[in-house]
């Protein structure tokens, strides 16, 4: 069973354009960019929310902790460990001298002589070459020379070497540092939990339609409350409707509404748990919203209850549905306060016409 909540991180503005992006499909994975200055960001989300920097990274975070997204870890990169900038270039360094004039090349050696050099300096000698250390023609790969594959070389000392120091520079604070220094920032994504979708569907929830109404007809509403009950324990609503004035003066919410959302139907358990939270504070009308159906046994119960249900099969039609259950109650206290405000007029004009009358015998 889930209901809606209305939590304040869902209220956010910028939560709830992201929330609606993953619902609607125009997302399912928030990917990060690193910019030139070697800055992390996420911009699609930072697009669809409005904010950036920050601000964006805490809300994913905190939808991670409410379950909604998934964090996962799409790669490490190294930082630099004095300003933790990303914006990092590598240097190679020869390993015998530490010089930085390093040259990268495919590397041949000949078998005969051991001489080992860069291809592109074995002499050309029609279709073969010929070794420039002995002058020897190499004819066949495999028999006269062998290849070594891709070779730094040190244009200081000579050496080959496959894997030539790295040295780290910082291209924000020019800091320099090795492998064993820098520090490891791990970038993460952000994809939608599918276990948890139907939260999203729930929680994306706009009452702001049958809150306008309800004002317009001078009405207040409040979603996602807390009431506390006779018992002392506080119960959590969808939302309560009332008159100003009626729900502090005479202690009794006009209308409590919990909207319910399950995968098929609302059964006989969520009516149990509606009924248990209206039984424990005053009320004078309960609403329960079904989503996208209800058992007929749960219906049944609810009646027996005095439970007004509604239903509506898709979740874009809650509003409208709950403003067409809402409606008729605001209608008949209307009714009401005009019935009681004749009668006080009524009464008035009566008193009124008595005084007249006294003072009329008297004269």
């Amino acid at each position: 069973m889930l209901v809606f909540s209305g939590k304040e991180l869902y209220r956010r503005k910028e939560v709830l354009n992201l929330l609606k992006a993953f619902k609607s499909g125009m997302i399912s994975r928030i990917e990060p960019r690193i910019g030139l200055e070697g800055v992390l960001s996420y911009v699609k989300a930072e697009e669809i929310m409005g904010t950036r920097g920050e601000t964006v990274k805490n809300i994913l975070e905190e939808l991670v902790g409410e379950g909604l997204l998934i964090k996962e870890l799409l790669e490490t990169r190294v930082s630099c460990p004095q300003c933790g900038s990303l914006n990092v270039s590598i240097r190679l360094k020869c390993p015998a001298c530490g010089s930085t004039s390093i040259k990268r090349g495919e590397a041949i050696q000949h078998r005969k002589c051991g001489y080992t050099d860069f291809r592109t300096v074995f002499k050309g000698f029609g279709d073969y070459m010929a070794c420039p250390n002995c002058n020897e023609i190499l004819r066949k790969e495999g028999e006269d020379y062998f290849s070594e594959g891709v070779l730094y070389k040190c244009l200081i000392c000579g050496e080959f070497s496959k894997s030539p120091i790295r040295e780290f520079i910082c291209s924000k604070c020019e800091k320099k540092y090795g492998e064993e220094d820098y520090n490891p920032f791990e970038v993460y994504g952000y994809s939608i939990n599918e276990e948890k979708r139907e939260i999203i569907e729930v929680e994306t929830l706009d009452l702001w339609p049958v809150i306008k109404n309800l004002r317009s007809a001078f009405w207040e509403a409040k979603t996602s409350v807390m009431l506390k009950g006779k018992s002392g324990l506080e119960h959590p609503f969808t939302m309560i409707a009332y008159r100003p004035g009626v729900e502090k003066a005479g202690g009794e919410t006009n209308i409590l509404v919990d909207i319910v959302f399950e995968k098929k139907a609302v059964d006989e358990v969520s009516i149990i748990s509606f009924f248990s939270k209206i039984l424990d504070v005053d009320v004078r009308h309960a609403i329960l919203l079904a989503v996208p159906d209800i058992s007929k046994q749960a219906e049944e119960l609810a009646r027996s209850y005095g439970i007004s249900v509604f239903k509506c099969e898709k979740m874009e039609e809650v509003a409208d549905t709950l403003w067409n259950a809402i409606r008729p109650v605001v209608e008949e206290e209307a009714s009401r306060a005009f019935m009681e405000i004749a009668g006080i007029l009524e009464t008035s004009q009566v008193i009124k016409n008595l005084i007249k009358e006294g003072a009329q015998e008297s004269g």
